[in-house]
């Protein structure tokens, strides 16, 4: 997936949110270990779904199986 955008006036209502959950849920039963994405600003939308920084560079960011 590439450039996902939610429309300005429809931020703010769990969209971005939902579709990351809904990505997350997805690729589950393959059991990935890790799953990388980038961002430059909307570190808070992934987090809620499990994904936490990498120190560096810092727009990426990874959800691990906790292994």
């Amino acid at each position: 997936m590439c450039d996902v955008y939610v429309e300005r006036s429809h931020r703010g209502r769990g969209i971005g949110t939902w579709l990351a959950a809904a990505v997350r849920d997805e690729l589950a039963p393959y059991r990935l270990k890790r799953i990388l994405l980038s961002t430059f600003d909307a570190h808070e939308v992934y987090a809620k779904v499990g994904f936490t920084p990498l120190p560096d560079p810092t727009k990426l960011m990874i959800l691990t199986d906790g292994d």
